[in-house]
């Protein structure tokens, strides 16, 4: 299982209710009690543990364009 958009907010659901999200088959619920074991959720947001043992915040795609926008046009704009 990858994060994705797709699943990003069942891996959260599964961290803070404990439960796998409804019409999951034992084998999907498996894995996500599997992959859900290097992920995080805090203040709402999911961090991965990589493997250098950093907490990354994970950045759903329909974020990304916003936070790039935002990083090459706004206040802080520049390097």
């Amino acid at each position: 299982m990858r994060v994705s958009d797709g699943n990003f907010e069942d891996i959260i659901h599964f961290l803070t209710t404990g439960t796998a999200p409804e019409g999951y088959s034992v084998l999907q619920k498996k894995e996500l009690v599997v992959h859900a074991t290097n992920f995080s959720v805090i203040a709402g947001n999911l961090y991965k543990m990589g493997n250098d043992e950093i907490m990354r915040r994970y950045v759903p795609d329909f974020e990304q364009s916003d936070i790039i926008m935002d990083s090459h046009g706004g206040t802080m704009r520049g390097h």
